[in-house]
């Protein structure tokens, strides 16, 4: 059954129903862990990531079912050490980053 839904799926994806292909993909994920490694199913769920109404489902899907998990984001930097706005970021990369690591740390 499983595998029914996934090529469903696929149906979907390839008739332009991201919608539906996503729903069918979480419903064969939910009966088959394995499919977690399918090519297709990742690619598809990738390209969603980019449209703003699927986007967060896609996202909640890839990090609930499949077990991606997102990249952590950059490090905020504090005002004092933007040198990249008043052009200082040539003369003193050293000094800048110096305050980029201690601001992590």
């Amino acid at each position: 059954m499983a595998r029914v839904r996934y090529l469903l799926g696929n149906l979907e994806f390839a008739d332009k129903n991201p919608s539906a292909g996503l729903q069918a993909y979480e419903e064969a994920l939910r009966m088959d862990a394995g499919l977690r490694g399918d090519a297709a199913l990742l690619v598809n769920v990738r390209d969603l990531l980019s449209d703003k109404k699927l986007a967060r489902s896609a996202l909640d899907l890839m990090v609930r079912q499949i077990g991606v998990r997102p990249a952590a984001p950059w490090p905020r930097l504090p005002a004092k050490t933007a040198a990249w706005t008043s052009g200082r970021m040539r003369v003193r990369p050293a000094t800048t980053w110096a305050a980029l690591t201690k601001s992590t740390a």
